[in-house]
């Protein structure tokens, strides 16, 4: 099964998650979107190898919508108890994507 149809329902709040950010800034970049799922992508990363993830190198839209897709995925992984503004009840990961899985969705 295609990481796309295995966690159609998380990518698409993910995806509400950049909606929303773009509605309040129209002004947002696919390029934006792009660094702020890889910077999000390389804090789960340090956080597996236990390194402190920092967030100093994005500023702006990309450090905002580092946020608002972190929440997402935080509400998804059942580490926040309330869903980020916006987005409704829906099943929670039972433990955080393998790298495997992070590669796989980051080449699809």
């Amino acid at each position: 099964m295609r990481v796309e149809d295995e966690y159609f329902d998380i990518l698409q709040n993910i995806e509400s998650a950049v909606i929303h950010e773009y509605r309040k800034d129209e002004n947002l970049m696919d390029a934006d979107v792009l660094k702020a799922v890889k910077a999000l992508t390389f804090h789960y990363h340090a956080e597996k190898r236990q390194h402190s993830p920092t967030t100093d190198h994005l500023s702006g839209d990309v450090k905002r919508l580092f946020v608002a897709v972190k929440q997402v995925c935080e509400w998804r992984l059942n580490e926040a108890a309330r869903p980020p503004s916006g987005l409704g009840p829906a099943r929670t990961l039972t433990s955080t994507p393998s790298l495997s899985r992070s590669q796989r969705f980051r080449n699809a």
